[in-house]
Protein backbone atom coordinates (compact mmCIF):
# COMPACT_ATOMS: atom_id res chain seq x y z
CA UNK A 1 0.00 0.00 0.00
CA UNK A 2 1.12 3.49 -1.04
CA UNK A 3 0.70 5.88 1.90
CA UNK A 4 -0.70 9.43 0.36
CA UNK A 5 -0.21 12.89 1.83
CA UNK A 6 1.87 12.12 4.91
CA UNK A 7 2.17 14.60 6.97
CA UNK A 8 6.07 14.69 7.64
CA UNK A 9 6.21 17.32 10.29
CA UNK A 10 4.27 15.36 12.59
CA UNK A 11 5.90 11.37 12.15
CA UNK A 12 7.55 12.12 15.15
CA UNK A 13 4.57 12.98 17.29
CA UNK A 14 2.98 9.60 16.48
CA UNK A 15 5.85 7.63 16.90
CA UNK A 16 5.84 9.08 20.27
CA UNK A 17 2.49 8.61 21.10
CA UNK A 18 2.85 4.82 20.30
CA UNK A 19 5.87 4.68 22.36
CA UNK A 20 4.28 6.00 25.31
CA UNK A 21 0.83 4.15 24.70
CA UNK A 22 2.61 1.06 24.68
CA UNK A 23 4.72 1.75 27.50
CA UNK A 24 4.90 -0.93 30.21
CA UNK A 25 2.26 -3.01 28.03
CA UNK A 26 3.14 -6.76 27.22
CA UNK A 27 1.62 -7.60 24.09
CA UNK A 28 3.40 -10.45 21.75
CA UNK A 29 4.06 -8.37 18.86
CA UNK A 30 4.90 -4.49 19.61
CA UNK A 31 4.63 -2.10 16.61
CA UNK A 32 7.86 -0.09 17.44
CA UNK A 33 9.87 -3.73 17.61
CA UNK A 34 8.44 -4.97 14.69
CA UNK A 35 9.16 -1.99 12.38
CA UNK A 36 5.71 -0.73 11.61
CA UNK A 37 5.39 2.50 9.58
CA UNK A 38 3.24 5.02 11.79
CA UNK A 39 2.69 8.28 9.65
CA UNK A 40 0.04 11.50 10.31
CA UNK A 41 -1.90 11.83 7.14
CA UNK A 42 -4.32 14.75 5.46
CA UNK A 43 -7.21 11.82 4.52
CA UNK A 44 -10.29 11.53 6.39
CA UNK A 45 -10.08 8.08 8.39
CA UNK A 46 -7.25 6.19 9.92
CA UNK A 47 -6.40 2.67 8.81
CA UNK A 48 -4.44 -0.10 10.41
CA UNK A 49 -3.03 -2.36 7.64
CA UNK A 50 -1.63 -5.42 9.18
CA UNK A 51 -0.53 -6.76 5.99
CA UNK A 52 2.03 -3.88 5.43
CA UNK A 53 2.93 -2.87 8.81
CA UNK A 54 1.45 0.77 8.42
CA UNK A 55 -0.49 2.47 10.88
CA UNK A 56 -2.09 6.81 9.85
CA UNK A 57 -3.94 8.81 11.67
CA UNK A 58 -5.55 11.73 10.01
CA UNK A 59 -4.51 15.22 10.41
CA UNK A 60 -7.86 16.57 11.72
CA UNK A 61 -7.47 13.83 15.01
CA UNK A 62 -4.30 15.65 15.55
CA UNK A 63 -6.06 19.55 15.19
CA UNK A 64 -8.42 18.21 17.90
CA UNK A 65 -5.95 18.42 20.47
CA UNK A 66 -3.96 15.85 22.34
CA UNK A 67 -5.93 13.93 24.24
CA UNK A 68 -8.12 13.54 20.91
CA UNK A 69 -4.73 12.58 19.18
CA UNK A 70 -3.98 9.87 21.70
CA UNK A 71 -7.30 7.91 21.67
CA UNK A 72 -7.21 7.70 17.73
CA UNK A 73 -3.68 6.46 18.08
CA UNK A 74 -4.79 4.35 21.07
CA UNK A 75 -7.73 2.89 18.77
CA UNK A 76 -5.45 2.06 15.72
CA UNK A 77 -2.90 0.61 17.78
CA UNK A 78 -5.42 -2.03 18.87
CA UNK A 79 -6.23 -2.87 15.41
CA UNK A 80 -2.44 -4.36 15.51
CA UNK A 81 -3.13 -6.75 18.56
CA UNK A 82 -6.85 -7.62 17.85
CA UNK A 83 -6.51 -10.50 14.89
CA UNK A 84 -10.34 -11.64 15.18
CA UNK A 85 -11.05 -11.45 11.25
CA UNK A 86 -14.60 -9.73 10.55
CA UNK A 87 -14.77 -8.58 14.23
CA UNK A 88 -12.61 -5.18 13.87
CA UNK A 89 -14.97 -3.62 16.92
CA UNK A 90 -15.89 -6.14 18.61
CA UNK A 91 -15.21 -7.39 22.78
CA UNK A 92 -11.24 -8.67 21.76
CA UNK A 93 -10.61 -5.33 20.38
CA UNK A 94 -12.46 -3.25 23.20
CA UNK A 95 -10.18 -5.40 25.81
CA UNK A 96 -7.56 -4.15 24.03
CA UNK A 97 -8.09 -0.45 23.51
CA UNK A 98 -9.19 -0.07 27.01
CA UNK A 99 -5.65 -1.38 28.06
CA UNK A 100 -4.04 1.08 25.63
CA UNK A 101 -5.80 3.73 25.83
CA UNK A 102 -5.59 5.91 29.49
CA UNK A 103 -9.32 5.34 31.44
CA UNK A 104 -10.10 9.19 31.12
CA UNK A 105 -9.84 8.75 27.44
CA UNK A 106 -11.84 5.76 26.66
CA UNK A 107 -14.96 8.40 26.43
CA UNK A 108 -14.17 9.75 22.78
CA UNK A 109 -14.74 5.76 21.27
CA UNK A 110 -18.54 6.64 22.27
CA UNK A 111 -18.28 8.98 19.23
CA UNK A 112 -17.47 6.37 16.89
CA UNK A 113 -18.61 3.57 17.77
CA UNK A 114 -21.29 3.68 20.72
CA UNK A 115 -22.79 0.65 20.72
CA UNK A 116 -19.38 -1.43 21.03
CA UNK A 117 -18.39 0.81 23.69
CA UNK A 118 -21.47 0.86 25.46
CA UNK A 119 -21.31 -3.41 25.18
CA UNK A 120 -17.36 -2.92 26.60
CA UNK A 121 -18.42 -0.84 29.20
CA UNK A 122 -17.24 2.46 28.47
CA UNK A 123 -19.44 5.60 29.74
CA UNK A 124 -19.47 9.12 28.56
CA UNK A 125 -17.62 10.31 31.30
CA UNK A 126 -16.64 13.81 30.07
CA UNK A 127 -20.12 15.69 29.71
CA UNK A 128 -23.89 14.52 30.14
CA UNK A 129 -26.38 14.55 27.14
CA UNK A 130 -28.96 16.31 27.01
CA UNK A 131 -31.73 15.73 24.39
CA UNK A 132 -33.97 18.00 23.27
CA UNK A 133 -35.69 16.99 19.88
CA UNK A 134 -32.93 16.55 17.39
CA UNK A 135 -30.57 18.86 19.41
CA UNK A 136 -28.23 17.28 21.93
CA UNK A 137 -26.69 19.80 24.18
CA UNK A 138 -23.30 18.35 25.80
CA UNK A 139 -22.21 20.07 28.90
CA UNK A 140 -19.03 19.66 30.36
CA UNK A 141 -18.61 19.56 33.26
CA UNK A 142 -14.67 20.65 34.00
CA UNK A 143 -14.42 23.93 30.93
CA UNK A 144 -17.86 24.87 31.36
CA UNK A 145 -18.18 24.53 27.78
CA UNK A 146 -21.31 23.65 25.60
CA UNK A 147 -20.96 21.74 22.04
CA UNK A 148 -24.40 21.27 20.61
CA UNK A 149 -24.81 18.68 18.32
CA UNK A 150 -27.57 18.80 15.57
CA UNK A 151 -28.85 16.29 13.83
CA UNK A 152 -30.68 16.30 10.48
CA UNK A 153 -32.68 13.31 9.56
CA UNK A 154 -29.99 11.04 11.13
CA UNK A 155 -27.68 11.45 8.08
CA UNK A 156 -26.02 14.25 8.75
CA UNK A 157 -24.15 15.87 11.98
CA UNK A 158 -23.30 19.44 11.98
CA UNK A 159 -21.10 20.71 15.33
CA UNK A 160 -21.49 24.28 16.20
Amino acid sequence: MTVRKICHELTGEIETAAVLLLEGKHFESNPMRFQWKLYVTDTVRGRCKRHDRTLTVPKWAYNRGHDYFLYYVSHELAHIFCDVPGNYHGPKFMSIFKQICPKNLWHFEIEYKPRAAAAAGIRDTAGTVEKKGDVKIRHYKKTQRYKKTISLSGLLTIDR
